[in-house]
C-alpha cells in the first residue's frame, strides 16, 4: 500500500519542478498530423517506449489502447486492453496521411490498469513518463498550447504546480483503489481454496461406507427426513440437542446408529465442527420394525 506521507506535496519545490521539466526536457515531441475541430490526434515519441497516439476531445486526453498496451510489452495488445481496460471506446480521427479512421481509445484510468499488470521491467518508467510528462503537456492548462505558457509569471508557475499535486494525488488514490481490489480478489481466492477440501470432505462424510443418513432411510419410506427425525423423536428413540441429534441411552451401543464429527467451513473463514449422527443397516432395520410396531408403516 502506498505511503500517505508521500501525497504531501510541497509547491514551491513542485514549481521549480515542474519549470525545470517543461522549460529543458527534450523526450516529448507533439506532432499534430489529424484535422477536425472535436478530435486532434497527435504523436508522443520516446526513444525507448515508441510513439503513443493521442486524442484531445473536449480538453479530455485519451490514449489509443494499442499504443500503450504495446508500449508495456503486452504480446496481445487487443487481448490485454479488452480484459484489463474498463473505459475504453472507439472514435475517429486522421492518421498521418490525412486519413479518417477508428481507435480504440482509453482514458488515465485504463493506463493505471495496464501499467499495473504489465510485465514489462521498465512499466514503471513508462507511466512516470505518461504521468509526469505527456498528460502535463496536453491537459488544458499544461504546456501544449498554440499560446505558449509564460513561465515568468509566478502566478502561472503556481498554478501548473498545483494542478500537478493534484493529478499526482489521483494517481495515488487509484492505485491505492486498484490494490485494495486486488487485496479483496486474493482473500477471496484463498477461503475458496480452503473451503474447497472441506467440502469435499464433508461430502465423504456423509457417503461414509457403512452408514446411512436419515434422508436415506426417509426417502425409502416415503417420507421427509424432517418427518421421519420427529416421528423418531416421539417414540423416545432420539432427541434434539442444539443442532445435534442423539440417541437415548436404551439405543446406545446396539449398533444402530453413531454421531460422527465433520469439519466445516464457518462464515468467518475459521473452521468448526459438528456431528451428524449417521445409520447402520441394522439401525434402518430397527427403523422399520418401530414404525410397523407402531403401526406408522
Amino acid at each position: 500500500m502506498l505511503n500517505k506521507k508521500n501525497r504531501l506535496i510541497d509547491p514551491i519545490r513542485a514549481s521549480l519542478f515542474l519549470y525545470d521539466k517543461y522549460m529543458n526536457t527534450n523526450v516529448q515531441k507533439l506532432n499534430d498530423v489529424g484535422q477536425g475541430n472535436q478530435h486532434i490526434l497527435q504523436v508522443f515519441q520516446n526513444s525507448k517506449f515508441g510513439d503513443v497516439r493521442t486524442i484531445i476531445s473536449d480538453d479530455i486526453p485519451y490514449f489509443v489502447a494499442n499504443d500503450v498496451a504495446k508500449a508495456l510489452g503486452y504480446k496481445n495488445p487487443s487481448d490485454a486492453t479488452n480484459t484489463h481496460c474498463k473505459k475504453s471506446l472507439m472514435t475517429w480521427g486522421s492518421d498521418s496521411l490525412g486519413r479518417r479512421q477508428e481507435f480504440k481509445v482509453i482514458p488515465e484510468g485504463d493506463i493505471y490498469r495496464l501499467v499495473i499488470k504489465s510485465q514489462l521491467p521498465g512499466a514503471d518508467e513508462f507511466e512516470s513518463w505518461i504521468f509526469d510528462e505527456v498528460l502535463p503537456s496536453i491537459r488544458k492548462h499544461g504546456v501544449y498550447s498554440k499560446n505558449q505558457l509564460d513561465f515568468t509569471d509566478p502566478n502561472t508557475v503556481l498554478q501548473l504546480a498545483q494542478n500537478w499535486a493534484k493529478e499526482r494525488e489521483e494517481k495515488l488514490l487509484a492505485y491505492e483503489q486498484l490494490e485494495i481490489s486486488e487485496t479483496i480478489r486474493e482473500e477471496q481466492s484463498k477461503v475458496i481454496k480452503l473451503s474447497v477440501p472441506k467440502l469435499k470432505h464433508y461430502d465423504e462424510v456423509l457417503s461414509s461406507e457403512g452408514y446411512m443418513t436419515i434422508n436415506t432411510i426417509a426417502e425409502g419410506l416415503g417420507f421427509t427426513h424432517r418427518k421421519l427425525n420427529k416421528i423418531l423423536k416421539d417414540l423416545k428413540v432420539q432427541y434434539l440437542e442444539g443442532k445435534v441429534w442423539k440417541l437415548y441411552a436404551k439405543y446406545k451401543g446396539k449398533g444402530y446408529a453413531k454421531p460422527i464429527p465433520f469439519p466445516y467451513p464457518a462464515s468467518d473463514g475459521s473452521t468448526k465442527t459438528s456431528h451428524l449422527l449417521k445409520w447402520t443397516e441394522a439401525g434402518k432395520e430397527f427403523i422399520h420394525d418401530i414404525l410397523k410396531k407402531n403401526n406408522i408403516v
